[in-house]
């Protein structure tokens, strides 16, 4: 069953692997049977977390893993699950998708330090902003920049390339051990 709401059309799923429930497109679980609507609880990251009895026994799953793996195909096999806005609380299909560890990192997240900009991997040098990332002990930086949002979108320019360049690292750390 179906429920229309303002901004979607809520698709509901059995869980493959926990039949006696259903999970939704927005990110609701429900019980299949009495279609009750299951509150999760909210762990220290800020991820919703159900628990679900199966088989006698008490099984605790992320909210935005089951709605990926009931919605999402994954045809590269990766491991993550993103979310693509930075809020851990939003677990609608439209803002999942699949990503390797670090896609996921690269991702920018919500920050709330006073180092740092409100975004993850933006740092504020004075009246300037720009990007930073360690990948694999490397410091990559960026220009400087006038404002947050334009570092930001330089470094989502940039996320590809530096996805691009994990994986050919982390393949010839592989190859050269391979080879020993």
């Amino acid at each position: 069953m179906s429920v229309l709401t303002l901004d979607n059309t809520e698709e509901w799923k059995v869980i493959a692997e926990y039949p006696k429930y259903e999970v939704s497109s927005l990110g609701r679980v429900r019980n299949a049977k009495k279609e009750y609507v299951r509150i999760p609880d909210i762990n220290s990251k800020n991820y919703a977390r159900l628990r679900m009895v199966v088989g006698g026994h008490i099984i605790r799953k992320f909210v935005h893993r089951l709605v990926a793996e009931a919605f999402l195909e994954n045809p590269e096999n990766k491991e993550m699950v993103d979310h693509i806005n930075g809020d851990n609380t939003d677990n609608r299909l439209s803002n999942l998708r699949w990503s390797t560890r670090s896609e996921n990192m690269l991702n920018g997240k919500v920050r709330k330090d006073k180092k740092h900009t409100t975004l993850r991997n933006i740092v504020k040098n004075g009246n300037w902003f720009r990007w930073r990332v360690c990948v694999k002990g490397q410091i990559h930086t960026s220009e400087n920049f006038k404002t947050e949002k334009e570092a930001y979108e330089d470094f989502l320019s940039k996320c590809n390339e530096l996805s691009t360049y994990i994986r050919l690292h982390s393949t010839e750390a592989f190859s050269s051990v391979v080879q020993v």
